[in-house]
């Protein structure tokens, strides 16, 4: 799955939050097939009577309210439209006054000696238990294949508290989490070794949880539940240096952001995502005509960079960290061909031009920038750069798309 392509998702989250509905869920695919995504993510809320983050986690059996006809024909319909059909889960977590935890109270996590601690609602289920091992496989092995699911978004929205085995009666155990990580690990690797053809992304608030063990068997992150082009940056920025782009995904979100209130140009949003695995968050239903030009034109530029973007080799030029601006770059092995984005933040009126240097393209050899057909030597670009425009307004971004030139 690592080799494959990874799909373009759109994801029902930030359009819906738990409202989701078949109604909405055939609009979207839809909206999805004509746009041009690849796959469409039905994502928390779906299940038991989860109206808020308040309940039935653990109870994994479709809202027949909301999915009257079930899920399975939402699957087959989005086939018909040749695009993927994925499906979001916490199976690590227990919501209090569920019927699993009537059925199995010593499934969830806690000391003998005071009562659990609530995390967003939620409690931590046993992982080092066989039990509940068996109990998430089976779960999640069957919802894959009774729906025919392709794609599985698999969540874990706490910190850890409550280290304890109940059904050890043990107390301070040091190597608990140790064995959790190991009941975890043997979990996932039964699902991704039976279910090679499903893409099983983890997220953890994001990025909560993006290390080595886990990419082993996820290999792409969502990075950040903040969606926000401006801390998207640094996000990015930041996590390039321990993992790979091809590890990370992003997607482009509404305005005003909402995480941060924000309002940044929809290009700027784009260029963050299309710095990553992209996808989208967006209400995709209710787009004007213009807007949805803006999007299919988008999906289908990325589909034509993504090659590079997954494959190349990827430079940091400036950092978010140091500066008003932002800058990274990927190149192919040969360095024939480079995308490069430059990101201004908050518009200076003493700052004339933006100027951003290159050094990591050929030397000896002259570029066609393809935007503005101009010419530059690399060596130009590497000991001088190059000089942007810096128009008024804030969080804009520049794509130069760079050419060797060949005669």
């Amino acid at each position: 799955m690592e080799k494959r392509k990874r799909p373009i998702v759109i994801n029902s989250w930030e359009m819906t939050y738990f409202n989701v509905s078949e109604r909405l869920l055939l609009e979207m695919i839809d909206s999805a097939s004509s746009l041009g995504f690849e796959t469409v993510v039905l994502d928390d809320g779906w299940f038991g009577k989860r109206n808020s983050s308040k309940t039935s986690l653990g109870d994994w059996t479709i809202d027949e309210e909301k999915f009257p006809n079930g899920i399975k024909p939402l699957v087959d319909y989005a086939k018909e439209k040749k695009i993927g059909f994925g499906i979001w889960f916490e199976p690590e977590m227990i919501s209090p006054n569920t019927d699993l935890i009537a059925q199995h109270p010593d499934w969830v996590m806690k000391s003998k000696s005071y009562e659990p601690i609530l995390g967003r609602n939620q409690l931590f289920l046993d992982l080092t238990n066989k039990e509940v091992q068996d109990f998430i496989i089976k779960t999640l092995s069957d919802t894959i294949t009774s729906l025919g699911v392709n794609y599985i978004k698999w969540d874990m929205n706490r910190h850890m508290t409550d280290p304890f085995s109940p059904t050890k009666m043990e107390n301070h155990s040091i190597d608990f989490s140790h064995r959790y990580m190991l009941g975890l690990y043997h979990i996932v690797n039964t699902l991704t070794s039976k279910h090679s053809d499903v893409l099983f992304e983890n997220c953890s608030s994001g990025g909560g949880r993006l290390d080595p063990g886990m990419l082993f068997y996820f290999p792409q992150t969502w990075i950040s539940d903040n969606t926000d082009a401006l801390d998207r940056q640094q996000i990015q920025y930041g996590a390039s240096y321990m993992f790979p782009i091809a590890s990370m995904t992003g997607h482009v979100s509404e305005v005003p952001n909402h995480q941060t209130g924000r309002k940044i140009a929809f290009e700027t949003r784009a260029a963050l995502a299309s710095s990553t695995n992209m996808g989208y968050e967006m209400d995709i239903i209710n787009m004007s005509g213009k807007e949805r030009q803006k999007v299919a034109n988008h999906l289908s530029t990325y589909k034509k960079e993504r090659d590079l973007i997954f494959e190349g080799d990827f430079y940091r030029l400036s950092s978010p960290n140091e500066s008003n601006m932002c800058g990274w770059m990927f190149v192919d092995e040969k360095k024939n061909n480079a995308i490069i984005y430059v990101f201004r933040n908050i518009y200076e009126v003493f700052d004339l031009s933006l100027l951003i240097r290159i050094p990591y393209l050929d030397t000896e050899a002259n570029y066609l920038e393809m935007n503005t057909n101009t010419v530059y030597s690399g060596s130009e670009l590497s000991a001088c750069g190059i000089s942007l425009e810096n128009p008024p307004g804030d969080f804009i971004v520049h794509k130069l798309i760079l050419e060797k030139v060949t005669d």
